[in-house]
């Protein structure tokens, strides 16, 4: 049997440049990198995606990543890198955000691999409200509302985005900068479409909110018919 020797790891983040001609010029993505040094060779693989929008002082990003290793690593909470409020709230949901998706796909071995987690020593973060969210969602896919969306050439992060805003009226009727932090802080309608509202910037919002004001007359025309197609359906006898 092959044994290979394992050495420790090294969490970092990575900046790539990367050109767009929609854009008409070049931007800079994110990525949490892991190294690992098998049998004298370097491993690396991405951990987790952070967009384009991660916008953490370069400065934090050594703590940052150590203070997700302790936490996927179970460490004791008194010897845990102390980060400022936002910091921490960050380190907690892209360490929840690696274990989810490790979980949900085929590699939910290679995170045992990884990390040991001890299911006694798991705290609840981040909990999130979904009830009022889950009924809206019914109700969107009920009208097909979604569909309509689709077929006005919405895209996935405008979908997503859409959602959030119609959601958002239905239940907690606000401004979009406090949409844009019900998304974020309070509800967990991203964890019911599969969307991380924590990388949304507040801009994509306001657009969307231009977008369906835009459609305005198809959105309602689409809703009244399908209203009257649920409301008025000749009775069965």
């Amino acid at each position: 049997m092959d044994h290979k020797v394992r050495h420790a790891k090294n969490m970092y983040i990575r900046c790539t440049s990367t050109s767009s001609s929609k854009a008409k010029g070049s931007y800079y993505t994110y990525r949490l990198v892991e190294t690992e040094r098998i049998d004298g060779k370097v491993k690396q693989r991405t951990v987790l995606n952070l967009g384009r929008h991660f916008n953490v002082a370069k400065d934090d990003w050594k703590a940052l990543t150590g203070r997700i290793s302790q936490i996927l690593e179970s460490q004791d909470s008194l010897l845990a890198i102390e980060l400022n409020v936002e910091l921490e709230q960050m380190a907690q949901n892209y360490a929840a955000r690696i274990i989810s998706s490790c979980s949900s796909h085929t590699t939910h071995s290679s995170l045992s691999a990884h990390y040991s987690i001890n299911p006694d020593e798991m705290k609840l973060i981040r909990p999130r409200r979904v009830g009022v969210e889950h009924l809206a969602l019914h109700a969107i896919t009920q009208l097909g509302l979604d569909q309509k969306l689709k077929a006005l050439g919405f895209n996935q992060p405008q979908m997503a985005a859409a959602l959030g805003n119609i959601v958002a009226r239905m239940a907690y009727p606000t401004s979009e900068l406090a949409t844009h932090h019900w998304l974020q802080q309070i509800s967990g309608l991203g964890e019911l479409i599969n969307y991380h509202y924590d990388e949304m910037p507040l801009e994509r919002l306001y657009r969307i909110s231009d977008q369906l004001w835009k459609h305005k007359d198809a959105l309602e025309k689409h809703l009244y018919q399908q209203e009257r197609n649920l409301l008025l359906r000749p009775a069965v006898i």
